[in-house]
């Protein structure tokens, strides 16, 4: 369900209809969020959101990406990236996994670029760390 708000109205609205069964899985930014869960649970976060005059629109596909129900997805995504090389970047690279910088050891970088898919994406967090490390381009 891609939602006209933050991530704050739509964990508080979920928490009241739909308990943890329905999580944001992209924060876009501050008025632009993707929740994901069972469909049944989705349509009440819906409602609640359309009760409080808040916009939303149904996604056309039903996969549970960026949230920890995509993991029965990932053995032979983890299995396909096992003998891919990773290297430290020359610059920085954001991580909208984390909102952070990736870590400095291949492993790691690895783990998180393929376990971005089971993450909610943290995109607003990985622009406000970037701005505060003075990033002003990109």
């Amino acid at each position: 369900l891609a939602v006209g708000a933050s991530k704050a109205t739509i964990d508080e609205v979920a928490a009241a209809v739909a308990g943890a069964a329905v999580m944001v899985a992209m924060d876009n930014c501050p008025h632009q969020c993707v929740a994901v869960g069972p469909t049944h649970l989705v349509a009440n976060v819906e409602s609640a959101l359309a009760e409080r005059g808040v916009i939303s629109e149904r996604l056309p596909f039903k996969r549970p990406y960026h949230t920890p129900l995509f993991e029965p997805y990932m053995g032979a995504f983890r299995e396909l990236f096992a003998g891919v090389p990773f290297a430290v970047p020359h610059t920085p690279v954001y991580c909208c996994s984390t909102g952070a910088k990736f870590p400095a050891d291949p492993a790691a970088i690895r783990d998180l670029a393929v376990n971005h898919w089971v993450m909610p994406v943290e995109f607003t967090r990985m622009v406000e760390s970037m701005h505060a490390d003075g990033v002003r381009l990109f």
